[in-house]
């Protein structure tokens, strides 16, 4: 359903008040995040780059139906108990 309306609506998947063509990420957020002293900061091993968006990940993401599990928030906890950084 939701990737439907992504494509039906013509509207941002970020922000739905915007058109799908707007961007709503501002340009120097990747360069943000990738500066040393940041990721330093945020624990983020320095050998990895962030990308602002990377199909792969977002198709693998999507065909598992991760967000409608009813435990999702329990299963983050858990995670998190074991310190397991997570975005």
């Amino acid at each position: 359903m939701e990737g439907l309306y992504y494509v039906y609506s013509d509207r941002s998947m970020y922000d739905v008040r915007k058109p799908a063509t707007e961007s709503v990420i501002p340009e120097f957020f990747a360069d943000y995040l990738n500066l040393p002293a940041v990721r330093q900061a945020l624990g983020v091993d320095m050998a990895a780059g962030y990308e602002a968006s990377n199909l792969d990940v977002y198709f693998a993401f999507q065909q598992t139906g991760d967000y409608v599990y009813p435990s999702y928030m329990e299963d983050l906890e858990y995670l998190l108990d074991r310190g397991v950084r997570v975005v």
